[in-house]
């Protein structure tokens, strides 16, 4: 029961956030969401924000979220998206730790040093081929 609530508040958090940042919630699979917005700046926002509250915790328990962002055009179909900025994006997130949000090239170019970033890492993304950029945004 305890766990069950948890959930219900992180779910209530992310919804919550998403929706004062002006993005919208896909879909959730368990613990896992995908949310969309129309701006990147305000996609980063959030994170930070989800980030936060989260890593605040609940009743002593901290919840370090994976988060990763990529932008770009997507197939929308029946209130999902797919395609390749899809994919991107979910193994930008798989390659994150806990507690931390990683962002394409995409995004931090998006971005235009409007938030910190760390510095680039490489990474061979599952299904995709080559090295991708990924660069730590620096939220705490």
């Amino acid at each position: 029961e305890s766990w069950l609530d948890l959930l219900d508040w992180h779910e209530g958090v992310v919804g919550q956030q998403t929706a004062l940042f002006g993005g919208s919630v896909v879909k959730g699979q368990g613990d896992g969401f995908m949310l969309a917005f129309p701006a990147t700046g305000s996609a980063a926002a959030c994170a930070v924000a989800i980030q936060r509250a989260l890593s605040a915790g609940r009743e002593g328990v901290q919840v370090p979220v994976r988060i990763g962002m990529h932008s770009g055009n997507a197939k929308a179909e029946a209130g999902d998206f797919f395609g390749r900025t899809v994919v991107i994006a979910a193994r930008v997130a798989s390659a994150a730790n806990g507690g931390e949000i990683l962002v394409s090239q995409t995004v931090q170019e998006g971005l235009g040093g409007a938030l910190a970033l760390g510095g680039a890492r490489s990474l061979s993304l599952k299904g995709l081929t080559g090295q991708h950029a990924v660069f730590p945004l620096l939220w705490r």
